[in-house]
């Protein structure tokens, strides 16, 4: 029973925010949520083609392209918590004041 529940969260977090109108305090997070995930393609992007220029085709492309990857993902694992908790908790303040 667990698993179910667990699957059905996402579902029943957004129909409590919908049946009290909590979008506002939703939308910022996502937006910066995909601003961060934007800023770390373009960072990983520019790691790749400093370290292996697109002059060189071949297999060191491809594994300095996953490096580059490999090293971004961390650092945006990182940031996204410590930008968005502000929003996050007043989101948090709100439900339970519900």
């Amino acid at each position: 029973m667990g698993l179910y529940r667990g699957l059905l969260a996402p579902f029943r977090g957004a129909a409590f925010v919908a049946k009290h109108g909590l979008w506002a305090y939703v939308i910022v997070p996502i937006m910066v949520n995909v601003l961060l995930a934007a800023l770390a393609g373009f960072a990983a992007y520019w790691l790749a083609t400093r370290w292996a220029p697109l002059q060189q085709n071949g297999w060191w492309q491809v594994g300095t392209a996953v490096l580059a990857v490999v090293l971004v993902v961390p650092v945006f694992l990182v940031l996204y918590p410590l930008v968005s908790s502000p929003f996050i908790d007043l989101l948090t303040e709100k439900t339970e004041s519900i």
